[in-house]
């Protein structure tokens, strides 16, 4: 089942709704989702960041050994590819990213855009550092890619 460290590692139980609340290392929100996905065969899961460059570098400072050592290995690269990593930078970039969000139609058109069509719904989405979204001066930086 799910956790927010490296395997073997103590589990939650199973969950509808989760809040993980407190002081936790940078890692964990990728521990969580990989996990997840790992334990559930069909799970898609969403990850959600304000800011994808503060993100990396946290994760960089944790240094990681688990996914250091096992990123490219099999068994963390098969889940790893039904999780997606999107980094709203406000709460109106938030907003608009859960307005948008969709599970792809088999019949009639659709609205197809890559980041926010899904071929099956997500069954988690992961809200890394939520206050971020409510402070005055928001930390996050704003990136453009194509």
């Amino acid at each position: 089942m799910a956790s927010v460290f490296p395997t073997p590692s103590p589990t939650f139980p199973d969950f509808s709704t989760l809040l993980v609340k407190g002081n936790y290392h940078a890692s964990a929100p990728i521990h969580l989702a990989l996990s997840y996905a790992r334990a559930n065969d069909a799970a898609k899961v969403l990850l959600l960041a304000p800011s994808r460059v503060r993100l990396t570098e946290e994760v960089k400072q944790v240094k990681d050994g688990y996914l250091d050592e096992q990123g490219g290995s099999g068994k963390v690269a098969r889940p790893a590819r039904r999780v997606d990593m999107l980094y709203p930078p406000t709460p109106a970039h938030l907003a608009l990213i859960f307005s948008l969000l969709h599970e792809a139609l088999s019949t009639g058109k659709d609205f197809l855009h890559p980041k926010t069509t899904f071929s099956v719904a997500p069954s988690l989405i992961v809200l890394c550092e939520p206050s971020s979204y409510f402070r005055e001066v928001p930390d996050a930086t704003y990136e453009c890619s194509t």
